[in-house]
């Protein structure tokens, strides 16, 4: 089943899919009409696929090379900034000709230093030397201490504020087209291991186990806990662990537990078990927070770190993840 959401019913599901028979084994081509035409209304925001529609878990391989949808009236133009897809995250909008886009994670993943400022309505960024102060509603914007015209006001709009791209990145050092490069890779943050989840339906390698669900959307992983021993293991890496001694996990724990453990194996010891570190974390966040753990703590850390586990707490509920990083 492929399952959607649409800007007038946000909800996923409540018969909101397309639904497939697969009949054959290897690559084939299925076409689908959505299961009720009457609540494909609005804008489509959301997907996410669900390969087995069994009550009972199948375990295997399942390859996806293409998604398309069919009967488009209007053609998705795609941005890239500095050779990378913008549209994966939150689809840029044209107002009165100009390209917004969603800035707070566009400029994270360029490597800018980026504060979100709520209640101010405000957002600076910072990426070598350049620094930019944007508020909502304001056509000025501070760009390193100097009143700059934008030409038009950034906005605030369904969780996040969109900013006329062109003028920004252009402040920045950073270059707007709708020409994808040869490869498309998201830039490495210091070169070290980063998930942002920015992808609607792709985690990214990571693997979720002791969930009743895991679930890439809105920028964010929803895993929904049921056991006391839930847990989420990255794909594999290898980095030398005397270089890169800190995790940082942005999340929103809305479970009564404040203990998240944060696992790791090397290249020397691959067995789970005896190597974490422990970080108490707030309960019942209404937001999302940040914590930083030094894993150089624990003198297992040492040699190549080939892979790491989060554990949420060990309380039921749902626990949200917006990014997890190692660096120095």
């Amino acid at each position: 089943m492929l399952i959607y959401r649409t800007d007038s019913d946000p909800v996923y599901g409540q018969g909101k899919r397309f639904d497939f028979l697969l009949t054959q084994e290897g690559y084939g081509e299925y076409v689908s009409v959505a299961n009720d035409l009457s609540k494909m209304t609005g804008t489509l925001t959301g997907l996410y696929f669900d390969p087995d529609d069994y009550t009972y878990l199948e375990y295997g391989d399942f390859g996806i090379k293409s998604i398309e949808f069919l009967g488009s009236k209007e053609p998705v133009t795609y941005y890239y900034v500095n050779g990378t897809l913008m549209n994966t995250f939150y689809q840029p909008e044209s107002v009165n000709g100009l390209i917004y886009a969603s800035a707070y994670k566009m400029l994270q993943r360029m490597g800018c230093y980026v504060v979100w400022d709520s209640p101010a309505q405000t957002l600076y960024a910072e990426k070598n030397g350049q620094s930019i102060l944007l508020t909502a509603g304001n056509r000025m914007a501070l760009v390193n201490s100097q009143s700059l015209d934008l030409g038009a006001a950034p906005y605030y709009k369904n969780g996040h504020f969109m900013v006329p791209l062109l003028a920004v990145c252009s402040e920045l050092g950073l270059s707007v087209t709708t020409e994808p490069p040869e490869t498309v890779e998201p830039p490495p943050w210091d070169g070290c291991p980063e998930w942002y989840f920015d992808t609607d339906g792709h985690m990214e390698g990571w693997v979720a186990s002791g969930v009743a669900l895991a679930r890439v959307s809105d920028g964010m992983v929803n895993l929904k806990c049921i056991t006391t021993a839930s847990a989420f293991k990255s794909p594999a890496f290898s980095i030398p662990a005397g270089e890169y001694r800190y995790v940082t996990i942005r999340c929103k724990n809305e479970t009564d537990g404040n203990l998240l453990k944060v696992h790791f194996i090397t290249d020397q010891d691959g067995a789970w078990g005896g190597k974490r570190q422990d970080c108490l974390i707030s309960r019942k966040d209404s937001a999302f927070q940040e914590y930083t753990i030094d894993m150089a703590q624990n003198v297992k850390w040492r040699d190549l770190i080939t892979q790491i586990r989060v554990d949420p707490t060990p309380n039921l509920g749902n626990f949200y993840i917006d990014y997890i990083k190692i660096h120095n």
